[in-house]
């Protein structure tokens, strides 16, 4: 009996610590759409949806302090503390960094100095100077550049909110109050109520950034892809803009060929005439 008792034992333990991870390694994401998910819808104006989950993203740029005195940084410090308390709704905040690539920006800088007729031999000496400047930047590999997000979630239908509990905004629990987790509420509802929040809060963030002295900008739907291109192709993105691949049309079928055109342009003419 202890025997049969050990063996049960020690079969749970191998299931749960090797057969278990097994398992979860085999449904791993393997592609960019698993892992942002085929439903998750965003419109032009910016708004994410993913079920019944609603997003807002807001780039942020950190405040210059180097010329501030340690008065005004610590108003800023402050304020920036109070936005961060007194913050009723889910959010999250993220940075992203990386190196910044100089070597073909000091190629092109140094090149467009040498291949302009109408510089003097002096300034084309001094671009010589900034091209060699911005190589010793990447040869020392410290400078990096950096992305901030305040990302601001909202889920009418969440059960932490429908039981009641309290966020502390009043806008945010007057909204709250009309809306009644028994009742059946459609899609139209449902979005109009995540949009009147997400731009509530979305108000009160650009409030706090004001008080502050912080730039802000609310992403559109091509700021949302870009974000998301940059945070899963981060080295890429040295080489390559989502914009560049969006004005080389990689995402249209019907591509504006140039050599199209410039044959349309050279036996049109004829092409018609034959006809």
């Amino acid at each position: 009996m202890n025997q049969v008792i050990f063996l049960v034992i020690a079969g749970s333990i191998v299931f749960y610590l090797y057969i278990i991870p097994l398992l979860k390694k085999g449904n791993s994401v393997k592609t960019v759409q698993d892992l942002l998910e085929k439903d998750v819808e965003v419109t032009p104006e910016g708004r994410i949806r993913q079920k019944n989950t609603f997003r807002y993203v807001i780039e942020v740029w950190p405040v210059n302090n180097d010329t501030n005195s340690n008065q005004e940084k610590a108003m800023v410090w402050v304020n920036f503390r109070n936005m961060m308390n007194t913050l009723g709704f889910p959010y999250t905040m993220l940075i992203q960094s990386q190196y910044l690539d100089l070597k073909d920006y000091a190629a092109y800088y140094r090149d467009q100095a040498q291949s302009n007729p109408y510089l003097t031999p002096r300034m084309v000496e001094c671009a010589e100077g900034v091209a060699d400047q911005c190589m010793s930047i990447e040869e020392e590999k410290k400078t990096r550049d950096y992305s901030c997000y305040i990302m601001l979630h909202i889920d009418p239908l969440a059960e932490s909110i429908d039981a009641g509990v309290q966020t502390g905004n009043a806008v945010f629990d007057d909204l709250l109050s009309k809306f009644n987790k028994d009742k059946k509420v459609n899609d139209e509802e449902l979005i109009d109520l995540a949009a009147q929040m997400l731009d509530e809060a979305r108000n009160e963030i650009f409030g706090h950034c004001e008080q502050i002295g912080m730039m802000y900008r609310q992403l559109d739907k091509a700021g949302v892809y870009s974000m998301n291109f940059k945070t899963l192709q981060k080295e890429m993105t040295l080489w390559s803009k989502l914009d560049d691949a969006v004005s080389n049309q990689s995402f249209t079928s019907d591509l504006d060929s140039i050599t199209k055109r410039a044959l349309e342009m050279e036996f049109g003419q004829e092409g018609k005439l034959n006809g």
